[in-house]
């Protein structure tokens, strides 16, 4: 067939139009762009942080004022009374010992919260917070607590 073009007989349709068009490194440029789009996440860090709902016990994890309302609400309502640590070793229930028994994940904790638990002396809160979201504030203060349990565990 003959040279159509390019010095290894294939055809560069815009060789034509653009004399000094690299084709080889226009089709690499088109292949690594397509890859990087496609796949680029697999391979490049994410600059962007996970995404999670407002209102949320993970979104309030984030929220330092959030957290200073969830630890204030817990010492008014839990610390002072049946989580008190003035009380004696069998007493009192502590939530910080990186031992969930009533539950560990952020529902069923914000669940005991809301029912409390029969035949124990936690009383259910139901909705009765000041503020929308007091209820998954004070799961998230209770969560970020937990953060020395990874040292112990």
């Amino acid at each position: 067939m003959g040279n159509l073009g390019t010095p290894n007989g294939r055809y560069c349709a815009l060789n034509k139009t653009l004399p000094n068009f690299n084709c080889r490194l226009f089709v690499l440029v088109i292949f690594a762009s397509c890859f990087l789009v496609t796949c680029g996440d697999f391979f490049l860090p994410s600059s962007q942080s996970v995404q999670v709902a407002p209102g949320s016990v993970e979104f309030f994890q984030r929220d330092p004022k959030a957290l200073v309302r969830g630890n204030a609400i817990y010492l008014g309502s839990c610390a002072n009374f049946c989580h008190e640590y003035s009380l004696p070793e069998g007493a009192r229930l502590n939530l910080f010992d990186c031992s969930w028994v009533y539950g560990d994940t952020n529902a069923e904790i914000a669940g005991v919260i809301r029912k409390g638990l029969k035949d124990k002396r936690m009383p259910g809160f139901g909705d009765n917070f000041p503020e929308e979201h007091d209820l998954n504030k004070v799961v998230a203060y209770l969560r970020s607590e937990e953060g020395s349990c990874d040292a112990i565990l």
